[in-house]
């Protein structure tokens, strides 16, 4: 049986109790990079929103509820005139980081329709090619009258 002196087996215990604090702080580094990733994504939909902008509006989206990127295109403009209509206003609330690396975007839209004022819509973030998008595909129901 070999006897490790107190100076070595102290050294490794350090040594070991670093590597392991140096990983969980470099993957905390990680997630909060990519947090910052997706709010800026969140950041430059609404922009676009704002400027009406769709072209802009889907290359920061995914959305499901089209084949053809035309009709997508088309339902975006149909989507901008009538927020014009009714005076539609969004915003960014947060982005809050889920399980496993996901992201969710917590936006507020308020209309002349919208009786309770700002309504929100939480929409969930995916990583598409490298690059967070606004997951869209019409499953989402906002109550606005009560």
């Amino acid at each position: 049986m070999m006897i490790f002196p107190k100076k070595v087996l102290t050294g490794l215990l350090v040594a070991g109790i670093l590597a392991v604090g140096l990983s969980v702080g470099g993957s905390v580094y990680a997630a909060k990079e990519e947090q910052k990733a997706a709010t800026q994504v969140a950041k430059d939909y609404v922009a676009a929103f704002e400027k009406h902008d769709t072209k802009s509006m889907l290359k920061y989206v995914k959305d499901t509820r089209a084949k053809e990127a035309t009709e997508l295109q088309a339902m975006y403009e149909q989507l901008i005139k009538e927020n014009d209509m009714i005076h539609g206003q969004m915003k960014l609330d947060r982005v809050e980081s889920l399980a496993d690396g996901k992201f969710q975007a917590i936006f507020e839209m308020k209309t002349d329709l919208n009786k309770k004022g700002w309504a929100q819509y939480p929409l969930p973030m995916v990583k598409e090619d490298g690059e967070w998008k606004v997951f869209v595909d019409g499953s989402l129901i906002v109550d606005t009258k009560n």
